[in-house]
């Protein structure tokens, strides 16, 4: 796969989970954050396949690719990352 226009292709991990104690503003309230690893990126991101990234679930768009739910995010909308492909190897066992 190939990505376009700053996307990151995803698989998410937690389809939901908590802002881990933060206080969020009211208009915040109903955010919801997510972690996924990367599966596709443009070759020249900071990022690299098999990489962990956190994001908020709202920015996310779904798409299905040969039978499986994955997700498009802009990098901007990225909050962070953890390098590695162990969860990446471990997705397709």
């Amino acid at each position: 796969m190939k990505t376009i226009n700053e996307n990151v292709i995803v698989k998410v991990l937690e389809e939901e989970a908590e802002a881990g104690g933060m206080i969020l503003p009211d208009t915040h309230q109903k955010a919801k954050f997510g972690a996924g690893v990367v599966l596709a990126v443009e070759d020249d991101c900071a990022i690299k396949v098999g990489d962990t990234v956190f994001f908020d679930t709202i920015l996310l768009t779904s798409v299905k690719i040969k039978g499986e739910d994955l997700k498009f995010i802009k990098f901007s909308d990225i909050l962070g990352y953890e390098e590695g492909k162990e969860l990446l190897d471990s997705l397709d066992e």
